[in-house]
């Protein structure tokens, strides 16, 4: 599960503790039997502290998983404010910045995502 976090014309790149040295958008997996809203929401709580009221569902990718196929479900949040306060255990770094100008190399589904939440990329 990902989430396009935008607070007026940004948007929020994260940078975690593990994985490829790359800047992704926030999200994390949905555990056995968890819905993916409640997933979105447990892990911007956890991740980021932010509590999220609405969420705006964009699509469902399908690829190849660890044990399995994957989905990915992706989200539109619209935040009031762009105060975080990131877990250093999950994130080395959030930065809210202009989608046409992130913040250095993107994972691989971040710009097609940024697409698909309507807003400008380069």
């Amino acid at each position: 599960m990902k989430a396009v976090l935008v607070c007026g014309d940004k948007v929020l790149f994260v940078h975690h503790s593990y994985g490829p040295d790359r800047w992704e958008l926030p999200g994390g997996g949905i555990h056995r039997h968890e819905e993916p809203l409640a997933a979105l929401r447990r892990e911007l709580d956890e991740e980021l502290g932010v509590r999220v009221d609405s969420a705006a569902p964009l699509s469902v990718s399908s690829g190849p998983g660890r044990f399995r196929n994957h989905h990915t479900h992706l989200y539109r949040v619209d935040l009031g404010s762009p105060t975080v306060a990131i877990d250093p255990v999950e994130i080395l770094e959030a930065r809210w910045c202009d989608p046409a100008a992130p913040p250095g190399r993107l994972g691989p589904l971040v710009r097609e995502a940024l697409r698909s939440a309507a807003v400008a990329v380069s």
